[in-house]
This record gives C-alpha cells, structure tokens and sequence, in this order.
C-alpha cells in the first residue's frame, strides 16, 4: 500500500490542480507534487499510530507521518470534530486542518426483504439479535462487548460480523465464547446483505475507539438502530443523544438491560433521532458541497 501510494504521488507530481491524498502513510511523498507547484490534500482519518494491529517500529513510523502530513500538505481533512481539533491543538503551526464530516444513506427496512436473512445459512429472525460488525482489534472492544452481553440473559443472538479466524491471541480469546448466544459469521462484503443484516438488528453494538467518523456507525444510524457506543469524543460527537454509551463490560450490560426495559414510544424516538442526525449532519449532498467550495477556494489561490 505504501509503494503505490508513493507511485501514485510521483505520477501526480504535475498536471493537476489539486491532489487529494487519503491516509497520512506516505506524507513525505507528497512533497514531489508541492515541488511542482500543485497543492496536497490529506485526509487524516483517524489516530492511525494507535491502532494495535501495527508493529512498534510501523507505530514509530506513522507518528512521525502525522507529523510529516502537518508540514507536506497544504491542507488537512478531518471527518470529525474531535480529530481536526487534535492536529489543530498538537499541530499548531502545521497545515490548517478543515473537519468535512463522511456520510450516510438513509435506509429504511422496507428496503430490505426481511427473508433474506432467513434464506442464509444463519437463519436470523428480524428484530431478533444484537449485531457489532468490526474488524477483530482491541481498540474496538469485541470483547468488551462480548462479556458485557453474556451479562444478560436473553434469547438473542450476538451476531458477531468480521474476519475472526484466530490468527492472533486476540482472536483466539474471542472464539473461546463461540456459542449458540455468541455467533461469528465472518466478513460479509455484499452490501445489500449488510445493509439487511443492520436494518432488521434489534441493537447496534459499536466498539471503534481510535477513529473518525465510523462509517458502521453512520450507517447503524441511517438504519435507525437502537445503538450502544463505546464512550469515547468520536461516537459522542456522531451519535449524540442518539445512543447510549459504555466503557466496560458492566456499563454494556446495564445498557443492554435499559435497552430491554425500553418502550414502543423510545424505541420510535431513538430510531427518528437518529435519522435526524444523519439527514442534518452526514448527507452526501452536504459534503460533496463542502468538498466542492473548498477545492474552488484552494484553486483560486493557486499554491498557496
């Protein structure tokens, strides 16, 4: 990935008005387009430094890139708040950083036959399991969630959506709570099989904690998922008043027994907050607009 980004930024070098660079993994590359006058966008995502899947040495190096990405672009994108105030404070006399939110489609579950699910070798009930979908990483708290569920006692299913084959120790004490309650079904990359599985979910699980804007988060809301996030600046400033919020396995559990007391009239009312939160902040429109205005403004001034 490395190499063809570098690639990328050599054969971008001239010829454009802007570059656009997503990830901060080749920041020093992006002086070859600034020697050559063009100006170089980086969109940040997150702390990508802090993600556990990353060696020491490859941690070391993607510090030093978000430093680099400060002084090589001309200018930062954030898609959260809490991450452009980050490079902002941190970064002070680096690049300005810009916060353009990502976004959502809103989806409603008459969009999505609901014998979908039936018709898969899962055999899922709509409105009948708890669903996390995430990559198995400790920053995203699987199994926080996992031992916060098996708290409760209830008749459904944590379906579990990600690539855990217990290739590493983490995975591996995932898989230990494997069971007819604790289902890992794998990677699902069919988007309307995903989009099926969030709608008709009874509760959205959510454990990201180093990045952005989640898109799985965004899209949980856009189904209108009941959600309980893990406690960190990122979800709180997605999800708002839309979700409930946990830091341990104690805190899930009683999130998950609030969300089992929960009436008819808050369960209407989380799901249309939610999709409020998605139409007035994350609409597409909104942020190719922004997009748009701020690719006009860097033109104009050329490569300043």
């Amino acid at each position: 990935m490395l190499a063809y980004d570098c690639a990328c930024l050599w054969d971008a070098r001239r010829g454009y008005d802007l570059v656009y660079m997503l990830g901060y993994g080749a920041a020093w590359a992006c002086w070859w387009p600034r020697l050559s006058g063009t100006p170089v966008w980086i969109n940040v995502d997150g702390l990508e430094w802090a993600r556990s899947k990353w060696s020491r040495l490859a941690r070391t190096y993607l510090r030093l890139m978000e430093w680099v990405a400060t002084r090589s672009a001309t200018r930062l994108i954030a898609d959260a708040q809490a991450i452009a105030e980050h490079f902002r404070q941190r970064y002070s006399r680096g690049a300005p950083c810009s916060f353009i939110a990502y976004g959502a489609e809103p989806v409603r579950a008459d969009e999505c036959d609901a014998s979908t699910l039936t018709l898969t070798r899962w055999n899922l009930e709509p409105g009948r399991y708890l669903l996390v979908v995430a990559r198995p990483e400790p920053e995203n708290h699987l199994l926080e969630i996992i031992l916060g569920y098996l708290q409760q006692p209830m008749d459904c299913p944590l379906i579990v959506v990600g690539a855990v084959t217990g290739a590493t120790g983490y995975q591996r004490a995932l898989l230990e709570h494997a069971s007819v309650r604790v289902r890992f079904i794998g990677g699902v990359y069919d988007p309307g099989l995903l989009r099926c599985l969030r709608v008709h979910a009874a509760c959205h699980l959510h454990g990201h904690s180093v990045g952005g804007t989640n898109p799985s988060l965004l899209e949980a809301m856009a189904c209108g998922n009941w959600i309980i996030a893990h406690d960190n600046p990122y979800n709180r400033e997605v999800a708002r008043d839309a979700a409930s919020y946990f830091s341990t396995p104690d805190e899930l559990a009683r999130c998950l027994q609030a969300w089992r007391e929960r009436t008819a009239a808050e369960q209407a009312r989380r799901a249309a907050r939610a999709r409020q939160i998605v139409a007035q902040h994350y609409d597409w429109e909104r942020i190719v607009d922004a997009y748009e205005a701020l690719a006009l403004e860097q033109c104009a001034r050329g490569t300043q």
